[in-house]
């Protein structure tokens, strides 16, 4: 089952009335800025593994929070993703006043050896889109104020924050309220890229933290919240793009033989940013975890170092950020507050083992990428985009490019196209010999053909037993025609097959 979308909302709106209620500990005036810049950026220590915290860092307390920053910085992790609210540091009008709790977190985790990615995002009430009712992930009214805002976030970081994130799945109303609006989004990504360059121009920016989820009343999927941010003018506005691949049924690689599964939509995320300039940028897993109370703990830790392993196949995959770090209540029975690596207690979790080793000593490869070492790799095929995973029952292994699909079949390597491919998954089999005049055959007989014009259409082997290179593509699938006849559509003639007569061509 994809990920629900979505969660934590009643966390983030109970942190944001107890910080309106703080009192003035949090200076308005900036914090000095360390006397030597930060010159490690995320990603360049604990082999690229980070923890995304939770909304929780607003109220629990600073001891709390500076235990939660040793034992991040004790597992080796390099780095962590904050959430920085806006309705958290100007809840009541336009003053900048509430900073002691970022001040404390970012400064800890500094002093500590931590990098810093914000996430930058929430609208205040007296700024928020007003059909939003005052929440949390409001969209901000005005473009303007909120440039403000992250301008002043950057200044007051510059040297201290290495990397902001710009909002938090906005292909959500959960979280970009009251719609889903990728143009809206996309002007705030490029006031907020303009904002943080102006100020830090070695800073790293970073779009999207898109949920791969589908299109529902509340969603979008993330591959058309893309193509329309594109469409809006957002290249150009970032630095690398950010995913949040929740499943907690299947693994990243398991699940490409799922539709509209996290992989899938990550591999056309990727086609996207070539087609439009980025395919030089990298995409970030800035949130990935399970909770234990749904999957159990040692499903928890399997599935957490399967997507390690998945996600470092992918040679444009960056950073990885698990959340989260501790439960919030562990035992209750709601999931959100079991996503942790370890207890409410602090005691640990097996997935806390997983990740700390591959902090400390990188990923190890599992047993099936290693089998495509020598595997035909065309350049004209583009970049890898999918884990080697298992694309039949049987256990037959694939690995897809931008172009171009590898298979490891019983009688050696074989070639083919995606669309191809996918229909191979759906149908349970897999290519055999050579793709050639729009077409290849499947192992269980069936024969698959692609066009521009015809588009991809299964035909079975009686249809086929009349075909020849004169009619070209098929154009349709095998259409029934009565009797138990089916007919297939060519883009010169039709083969007409029935039980008693067998197969009868006809051009056109």
């Amino acid at each position: 089952m994809l990920r629900p979308s979505r969660r934590r909302l009643l966390a983030v709106m109970t942190a944001m009335l107890l910080t309106i209620g703080l009192t003035a500990c949090g200076s308005s005036r900036p914090a000095p800025a360390p006397a030597t810049p930060a010159k490690a950026g995320v990603g360049d220590r604990g082999h690229g593994f980070g923890i995304a915290l939770g909304a929780e860092v607003y109220w629990q307390g600073t001891a709390a929070t500076d235990a939660d920053l040793d034992a991040i910085a004790a597992a080796g992790l390099g780095s962590i993703r904050l959430p920085v609210f806006w309705s958290a540091i100007q809840p009541v009008g336009p003053t900048f006043s509430l900073w002691s709790v970022v001040d404390h977190i970012v400064d800890g985790a500094r002093a500590r050896g931590l990098q810093v990615m914000a996430t930058v995002g929430g609208s205040p009430p007296w700024a928020g889109d007003p059909e939003a009712n005052g929440g949390p992930y409001a969209a901000p009214r005005d473009v303007g104020q909120w440039a403000t805002f992250v301008r002043t976030v950057a200044q007051r970081y510059k040297g201290r924050v290495s990397t902001y994130e710009v909002w938090n799945e906005p292909n959500s109303s959960v979280f970009f309220a009251p719609r889903v609006d990728p143009a809206l989004y996309t002007r705030l990504l490029r006031a907020a890229h303009d904002a943080i360059v102006g100020v830090d121009p070695g800073a790293t920016v970073v779009a999207g933290a898109l949920g791969t989820v589908i299109d529902t009343a509340t969603t979008s999927d993330p591959v058309d919240f893309l193509r329309e941010m594109y469409a809006d003018g957002a290249a150009g506005s970032f630095d690398a793009l950010s995913v949040h691949p929740y499943k907690y049924d299947l693994g990243l690689a398991e699940a490409w033989t799922v539709p509209d599964s996290p992989g899938r939509q990550i591999a056309e995320m990727r086609r996207l940013m070539g087609d439009n300039g980025d395919g030089g940028k990298q995409l970030w897993a800035t949130e990935y975890g399970l909770p234990s109370s749904a999957v159990g703990l040692d499903r928890q830790a399997s599935m957490i170092a399967e997507f390690g392993r998945d996600w470092r196949q992918l040679p444009f995959g960056g950073p990885v950020f698990w959340y989260t770090l501790r439960d919030r209540a562990t035992g209750v029975p709601d999931d959100e507050d079991n996503f942790g690596l370890i207890r409410t207690d602090r005691s640990p979790k097996p997935a806390a083992r997983v990740v700390a080793d591959y902090a400390r000593s990188g990923v190890t490869p599992g047993a099936d990428a290693p089998r495509f070492a020598d595997a035909p790799l065309d350049a004209a095929g583009g970049e890898i985009v999918s884990p080697v995973f298992r694309a039949t029952r049987s256990g037959v292994l694939a690995r897809f490019q931008r172009d171009e699909v590898v298979y490891l079949t019983p009688t050696g390597f074989v070639t083919t196209t995606p669309p191809i491919a996918l229909a191979a998954i759906t149908a349970d089999s897999y290519p055999t010999g050579l793709y050639a005049d729009d077409h290849q055959d499947l192992a269980d007989g069936t024969t698959v053909f692609e066009s521009d014009d015809g588009g991809v259409h299964v035909i079975g082997s009686g249809v086929m037993d009349a075909w020849s290179r004169s009619l070209g593509a098929a154009l349709t699938d095998e259409t029934p025609v009565g009797g138990g006849a089916v007919r297939v559509d060519f883009q010169r003639g039709s083969i007409t097959w029935s039980p008693d007569r067998g197969a009868i061509r006809a051009m056109s």
